[in-house]
């Protein structure tokens, strides 16, 4: 199989649009020559399995539930339980496991639960959003291969080239994204075989935990009533239905009642990734990691960087954003951040002014103008002082107070009556003033 066979370059909503409903005609519907007419009729009255959809932001990556990343499913149990010792009021109120894996999956726990949407213009938002990727620098990059080989030996560009790699210098790029399909009957949350895999989250397997064990686990928990357990024990396929469940992945419609869920269609992909093994007569289950890769479609809706943004724009105008499609506060504001961008002007740079040397340089002036006495000059000198310390922008109540200032001293030590010195201080002030704006 050419993988690049089913790969599809996504740049505009109405082909996007299109592309998923043939998709969904030819996987869902298995027919591939039919009326739109004839369309609607079998999506309103007929039940079929349903089409959901992933967006990743990077095309690279696999497709992993958050548990399965970096080992954490090795201390998948001890998670949990933390969790519930910090908030135990989620046992109180969430019934079932399934339901407390969704609510601490919702508040950022890795789990194995991997979120998916019913909705293919969600999809699309979540593939178009940014991601840097960091690449390594090779001896073939442009700017090695431009290095005069007769003062950068082959040794010295290796050197260069493992310093920059350790320290992740100046070397990354932005990536594709993806939407990727999958066609499932959805299971319900509530249903014997989600509530098998929701249990064993919250189990610790990791020794020698024995399929009896597992089996006895559920009974005891009313997962499974007598008649099951027995029929399981029993039967010819020799635990072949267990092993099933353990073994597929499946689409899972929650009830969670959660805003954010019901604003992103969601609903959520599980798999238990258990390996079986049988170890002197006793079958040993033990939890592995794994990605979720074979349980969509080989179709790859690729977005190319370029169009990300025009794509966001466009799903902007249908209302899938960051502000519909998340309730939280934070997330409003970045919407409204992205929003103002587009009215946003140039802005010059801050310039701090040096106002005690402006400052200086009119007292020279004013001390020209007004042909003061050198006795007067050390006088005004010590009242226009604190001008240099002050905000020039707040001038008017400044100079409200060396208005009084001025006018007290021409009263109290130049004998000048007050209705004159109020006029002298207005006016060698205004000069002050004007000298200031001209500098």
């Amino acid at each position: 199989m050419n993988v690049d066979d089913y790969k599809y370059e996504i740049t505009n909503i109405e082909d996007y649009v299109k592309l998923t409903n043939d998709l969904r005609k030819q996987y869902v519907l298995k027919l591939d020559n039919i009326n739109d007419e004839e369309y609607q009729n079998l999506s309103e009255n007929n039940s079929f399995e349903k089409m959901f959809f992933r967006g990743q932001s990077c095309s690279d990556w696999r497709i992993y539930p958050s548990i399965f990343r970096d080992n954490a499913v090795s201390s998948e149990w001890d998670m949990i339980q933390k969790a519930y010792l910090i908030n135990p009021e989620i046992l109180n109120i969430k019934q079932t496991t399934f339901e407390r894996l969704a609510v601490l999956q919702h508040h950022g726990l890795a789990t194995r639960l991997l979120d998916i949407t019913e909705n293919p213009l969600v999809a699309l938002y979540f593939a178009c959003q940014t991601y840097e990727q960091t690449e390594e620098w090779k001896l073939e990059s442009d700017f090695l291969s431009d290095l005069d080989s007769n003062i950068f030996t082959e040794e010295i560009k290796e050197s260069l080239l493992s310093c920059m790699n350790k320290h992740k210098i100046n070397h990354s790029k932005e990536t594709d994204g993806v939407v990727y399909l999958a066609c499932a009957y959805p299971e319900n949350f509530n249903n014997k075989t989600i509530k098998i895999l929701s249990h064993l989250a919250e189990q610790d397997i990791s020794k020698n935990y024995t399929l009896d064990k597992l089996l006895d686990s559920l009974k005891e928990n009313n997962i499974l009533v007598g008649e099951d357990n027995e029929y399981i024990k029993n039967s010819d396929n020799q635990y072949a239905f267990v092993f099933n469940i353990l073994q597929n992945s499946y689409c899972v419609e929650s009830n969670i009642s959660s805003e954010r869920l019901g604003r992103q269609s969601g609903a959520f992909m599980m798999s238990g990734h258990i390996n079986v093994k049988i170890t002197d007569g006793e079958t040993i289950l033990e939890k592995a990691k794994g990605d979720f890769n074979e349980a969509f479609l080989k179709e790859r809706l690729i977005v190319p960087v370029a169009y990300k943004e025009k794509l966001l724009k466009e799903l902007d105008y249908y209302n899938i954003n960051e502000r519909s499609l998340f309730p939280e506060l934070n997330n409003q504001l970045n919407y409204i951040e992205y929003k103002c961008k587009e009215n946003r002007k140039e802005v010059p740079s801050f310039k701090k002014e040096d106002f005690a040397k402006d400052i200086d340089e009119l007292v020279e002036k004013v001390h020209f103008t007004t042909r003061l006495t050198d006795e007067e000059i050390s006088e005004y000198e010590k009242i226009i002082e604190p001008l240099k310390s002050v905000d020039w922008q707040k001038k008017d109540s400044v100079m409200s107070e060396m208005r009084k200032l001025l006018k007290r001293y021409l009263v109290n030590e130049k004998s000048i009556d007050k209705d004159k010195a109020e006029q002298d201080s207005k006016d060698i002030l205004e000069k002050i003033v004007r000298n200031a704006e001209n500098i």
